[in-house]
């Protein structure tokens, strides 16, 4: 079984990383036909070899090839259909449409972000897939939401050189940005899951006082991530504390959500007594997508979407779920399909957060014994006293132990890792686990209010969760204001060497298995005595 998915996990990175390249690679359509007319002959000939051989290895060796025939082929159709950078030159005029991803606001100017989808005009407009940068020249430019959709046009500008003082090597590789200078000919209203949380957002602000509006947004941005409008100020807050990512969900609020999700379950089956076996997939399932449409369908939220429903399917089907494997299988079906995202930034963060929390998970304890209620306590209140304070402080381990997967790769890929940075999101995210499923509550209440106006009693909790979830919100800033006003709390410290992320990494893995790592040591220091004794 262990032998079987090793070659699953090494197939399977194979096929990402020729989908990615060749996604990436830009491909004319003189030479796409040669191109995919070889890759497909070369995968039907591997398979029909496979199915034929009774070796093995050479099975094995064939089904790989069959493997990245395929990949690259489907990686050559994206790159033909989709240009992942603009194939505009430098100065020339042009048309772009796409989707307000960020909204910067500053003093004097406001910066957006913008996720292109169509470059060119009239009969030679072509589909393409990259982020630009875009500042607004005229104020009486409306201000832009997250969600809509705008057209510009102008010209695409050669980068000033401050970003890139600024910010890691590896960035800048990973998720260029391209700056773009311009009029706005066009704005459409947001459409879709963006749209419902633009909805969502303006219904919790009712439920709160106008003041307290601002905290009610960074809640459901650490829930939903960029999709949910947070103000310049608490921005840079968070980035002065050296936590900025934990306003950006990187996907690991989805296993977090899952596993929140089922304590709900288990109180649905006790009460109801129901005995379907499909009825907690279907659930789980539901649960899953169902938070990928409140994030407004984020890259990061959806590939880690992708990773849960595996590992439910997976454990329905009665299959081990490794974490590695889960990891592998998911990737690869998100590459196939959005290859040109899972070598963003956005992609690898999510990609070590679903497996940080998945691996977190796996090492703590399932079952606590329970304790017997004692003088007058009833035993059902002590139960469920035991059971809360148990989950919430194995929630509270599970953000931990994800800051010593997450905290050195950011670290590694933004360089910009203040001295007390880590202290202080080791100190806030436990916050996060109770903002968690706090607001979904309130997002829950305030949806039954909604589809049922007449009872005033769902408009009344739903304020009473709210001002709960704003005080939570209100006391991490606080304490992020507290980390900022330290000496020394703007001092940036180096950036971590590629060797020492590695070596960090390599120990983390070793450390999953000390068993493995006894025997091999056994074994090396056996023939070390036996070379002696000879």
């Amino acid at each position: 079984m262990k032998h079987d998915a090793r070659l699953v996990n090494m197939g399977a990175w194979l096929a990402v990383g020729a989908l990615v390249i060749s996604a990436h690679s830009f491909i004319s359509r003189s030479h796409l036909q040669m191109l995919f007319e070889v890759a497909m002959g070369w995968s039907i000939s591997a398979a029909a070899l496979a199915v034929v051989i009774r070796r093995r290895f050479a099975r094995v060796v064939l089904v790989y090839l069959c493997l990245l025939g395929v990949a690259l082929a489907m990686g050559w159709l994206d790159s033909v259909d989709v240009a992942p950078r603009p194939t505009v030159a430098i100065g020339l005029p042009t048309v772009i449409r796409g989707t307000v991803t960020s909204a910067a606001v500053y003093a004097s100017e406001t910066i957006y972000q913008i996720n292109v989808r169509h470059e060119g005009a009239g009969t030679g407009q072509r589909r393409c897939d990259y982020t630009v940068s875009w500042r607004p020249t005229s104020h009486a430019v409306q201000p832009l939401f997250v969600g809509e959709g705008v057209v510009l046009s102008g010209m695409f500008v050669e980068d000033d050189g401050q970003t890139a003082e600024n910010t890691a090597r590896a960035v800048d590789l990973l998720s260029p940005l391209y700056k773009f200078r311009g009029q706005l000919l066009s704005v459409q209203p947001a459409r879709g899951a963006l749209a419902d949380l633009q909805w969502l957002s303006g219904a919790l602000d009712r439920t709160v006082p106008s003041a307290d509006g601002v905290f009610a947004n960074v809640a459901l941005s650490m829930v939903v991530g960029r999709a949910a409008a947070v103000p310049s100020d608490t921005q840079t807050l968070f980035l002065d504390a050296g936590v900025m990512h934990l306003l950006a969900a990187s996907g690991a609020n989805v296993v977090l959500v899952l596993r929140v999700s089922g304590l709900v379950w288990k109180g649905v089956v006790r009460v109801l007594r129901v005995q379907v076996k499909m009825l907690p997939i279907l659930y789980q399932l539901a649960v899953v997508w169902g938070f990928v449409w409140l994030c407004g369908g984020a890259i990061p939220i959806v590939r880690a979407g992708v990773f849960a429903s595996y590992t439910v399917l997976a454990r329905a089907c009665g299959r081990p779920v490794h974490p590695f494997t889960a990891l592998s299988v998911s990737t690869l079906l998100f590459a196939l399909w959005s290859p040109e995202e899972i070598s963003t930034v956005s992609g690898i963060l999510s990609t070590m957060a679903a497996f940080a929390i998945f691996q977190a998970t796996q090492l703590l304890p399932r079952n606590s014994p329970h304790r017997r209620a004692n003088g007058f306590w009833p035993h059902w209140l002590i139960s469920l006293l035991h059971r809360a304070l148990s989950h919430g402080w194995s929630l509270m381990l599970v953000s931990l132990l994800i800051d010593a997967y997450m905290i050195p790769l950011i670290w590694w890929l933004f360089g910009q890792l203040t001295p007390y940075g880590a202290a202080a999101t080791v100190v806030v995210e436990p916050l996060l686990v109770l903002l968690l499923p706090l607001t979904l509550l309130w997002c829950g209440i305030v949806l039954l209010d909604q589809c049922l106006p007449l009872s005033r009693a769902f408009a009344d909790v739903g304020h009473g969760v709210g001002m709960t979830d704003v005080g939570l919100v209100h006391f991490l800033c606080f304490a992020l204001q507290k980390f900022v006003a330290l000496p020394h709390s703007f001092d940036v410290m180096p950036q971590l060497p590629t060797w020492w992320m590695l070596a960090y990494y390599g120990l983390l893995l070793l450390c999953q298995r000390p068993t493995g790592i006894a025997r091999a040591l056994v074994r090396l220091i056996a023939r070390m005595n036996a070379h002696q004794i000879v």
